[in-house]
This record gives C-alpha cells, structure tokens and sequence, in this order.
C-alpha cells in the first residue's frame, strides 16, 4: 500500500513539473536513479483520460444561490455547480451501487 502512494506521489510530483532532484529528496531516496526508475510512472493518455472520466462521475452537481453574498432571497435564482463528494460519502453512494465493496480500516 505504501509503495503505491510513494509511486503515486512521485507521479503525480513529476507530471506537475517538480524536478527529479525535489522528488528524491521528498521520497528520501539515496540515489536519483532510484526515484525516477522505480518510483515515477508514465501514465498513458488512455489512464489520463480515463481518471477524467471517473473524476466527473465522483463530482455530484448541486443547486445553490446564484447570489455569493448576502441573503438568500425567496426569489433569487438558483445555478447547477459541480462539488466533488468526500471521500466516505463516494465509498457509500458507490458500496450502494455495488460498484466499490467497503473496506475494513484497522483501528475502527
């Protein structure tokens, strides 16, 4: 489990520009080679627009006031916005839709 977030991590770092040098340092890597070798990943475009898709589907749209500031009149307008779930709200709303099993975490 820790590998995959390690590799996760030093993936995602690259993919956002963090240089080979900051991402060692960051996975407390003696040698560069280590890090980019085994630790950073290539992610195709197939994955990426892959973890799009499935990024849109976690998002839920919700109705809100169309106003930012001050009350919320009975006539104000109300406007569709995109909010992503937390994290335990998607393993519910996903465990009831058979698509994810929840899992057991040690120490509940």
């Amino acid at each position: 489990m820790w590998l995959a977030f390690r590799r996760g991590l030093a993936t995602n770092l690259n993919r956002h520009g963090v240089s080979d040098k900051v991402i060692q340092q960051i996975l407390r890597h003696a040698n560069v080679t280590t890090t980019m070798n085994i630790y950073v990943k290539m992610v195709s475009r197939d994955a990426k627009e892959a973890m799009k898709t499935l990024e849109a589907k976690c998002a839920a749209t919700v109705l809100q006031p169309a106003v930012e500031d001050g009350p919320v009149e009975a006539n104000t307008a109300l406007v569709p916005v995109k909010k992503t779930l937390p994290l335990e709200q998607l393993r519910g709303t996903l465990a009831e839709r058979g698509g994810l099993k929840p899992q057991l975490v040690m120490g509940r």
